[in-house]
């Protein structure tokens, strides 16, 4: 067993005392791009009207503002924050790693000469592609190098217990999705045919959904694999769909540009029930985006969340907004879009008990955010530095956290706990890092 980036260094201990109890270096250039891609400098206006068809879309509106300012009624509470380094990975520069849900291992694209049009499986995807994908183990000691998978190969978007996903362009124009077991990096070919497969995630139930097309078209269609069955969800051959996620009743996000506007589709689906377009399609509600619909952009959209444990909350969706440039969350049953911190590159949700808040990933600094805010709400700062969350948590209740830096990443495990205290102010053990109580 060979040991990378080898960390037994002594946990970084830090406490904030904050008088409001709330619960929820920049970013280098080329990685934020991949989050921020084309985002606009102004707000845009809403439709004036729905679109003329079967389903039901809202209209595109800004959600208002949160003006700054403070909350009545704070309450002392203290927050305890352990950041424990694991070492450094070398990536492309641009991916983001995919996690285990329970922490142990990752995937790595350590690199590859994709470019934008192979990233967003467009006509003009490379045919020839060369890349290199390490997998690692996150142990106590550090991270131990299980795997080398080198050739034609693409980090996916999601992962599961028994591994990751991987997608291939080919030369002639068609592209595989593949699953890489996290023990062996033996692949297991899920979608090899003479179709452009991409965007590919798991569900709960071991579903999987993904976009597919022609590789003489440029629109997409969504293929989702059940329990109950495989279906095709299209609707008008102008319309394409693509980057689906699930949420965790099963339940599928998906996104839609079609005449120049990016929406937000869900489709709510029910276990043990057989679904088709047809079924489908009356039930589909859609949320305007962006007037300026792109696949980058939805690529953009959806490169902070990393695929693999949604929301604790069914029917929510965590992405980056093109146009007002930070992480919301979209609640389809009301249609309403909650807005995080302002400049938010990254976040995850996280439930404890009866609360609900979000780690909320700024250019310079991690934050907590209640959820939902409320006018005058102060996320509460957790860490300095841009530090991005991951839905990954070990047995021990750490989340992971990478820091982008250039070709390489810093990996560490995060504790926070938190207490109510009467106390007006609170020692601190950090030996790398002041404390801060608002950000």
């Amino acid at each position: 067993m060979v040991l990378v980036g080898l960390c037994i260094g002594s946990m970084i201990q830090v406490t904030h005392h904050c008088p409001s109890a709330l619960r929820g270096g920049a970013a280098r250039p080329r990685w934020r791009a991949a989050i921020a891609l084309a985002a606009t400098t102004a707000l845009v206006a809403s439709l004036t009207a729905c679109e003329q068809q079967r389903i039901t879309e809202s209209r595109l509106l800004v959600p208002p503002p949160q003006k700054a300012g403070t909350s009545d009624g704070r309450t002392d509470g203290f927050l305890r924050v352990a950041l424990e380094p694991v070492g450094e990975i070398a990536n492309d520069g641009f991916t983001l790693p995919v996690f285990s849900p329970d922490g142990r291992f990752l995937a790595v694209q350590a690199s590859s000469n994709a470019d934008w049009p192979t990233l967003t499986a467009g006509l003009d995807q490379a045919k020839v592609v060369v890349g290199r994908i390490r997998v690692f183990e996150i142990g106590d000691a550090g991270l131990a190098q299980r795997s080398v998978i080198d050739g034609p190969y693409l980090l996916g978007r999601s992962a599961d217990a028994a591994g990751f996903l991987i997608e291939s362009p080919q030369p002639d124009g068609s592209r595989a999705i593949g699953r890489v077991q996290w023990s062996d990096g033996d692949i297991t070919w899920l979608a090899r045919d003479e179709f452009v497969n991409a965007f590919a995630v798991v569900g709960p139930r071991g579903e999987m959904a993904w976009a597919r097309r022609k590789v003489t078209e440029r629109n997409f269609e969504i293929v989702i694999d059940r329990p109950e069955g495989r279906l095709t969800f299209a609707t008008q051959p102008e319309h394409s769909w693509l980057l689906p996620r699930f949420d965790v009743n099963g339940n599928l996000f998906v996104w839609r540009i079609f005449d120049g506007t990016l929406s937000l589709g869900f489709l709510p689906m029910i276990a043990g029930q057989p679904e088709s377009t047809e079924t489908l399609q009356p039930a589909l509600r859609l949320r305007s985006i962006s007037l300026r619909g792109s696949a980058e952009r939805a690529v953009g959209a959806m490169t902070p969340s990393d695929g693999m444990g949604p929301p604790p909350h069914a029917e929510w969706l965590l992405f980056f907004h093109p146009d007002l440039r930070r992480m919301c969350i979209w609640d389809a049953r009301s249609d309403e879009i909650q807005l995080l911190a302002d400049g938010a590159v990254g976040a995850v949700v996280v439930k404890g008990g009866d609360a609900t808040s979000a780690l909320v990933a700024l250019p310079e600094r991690l934050v907590e955010q209640t959820l939902p805010s409320r006018a005058g709400d102060v996320p509460l700062r957790v860490l300095e530095g841009l530090w991005v969350p991951r839905t990954a948590v070990d047995a021990e209740g750490r989340f992971l956290v990478v820091s982008p830096d250039r070709a390489k990443l810093n990996l560490a495990r995060l504790r926070i706990q938190t207490s109510s205290s009467s106390s007006s102010s609170s020692s601190s053990s950090s030996s790398s890092s002041s404390s801060s109580s608002r950000s």
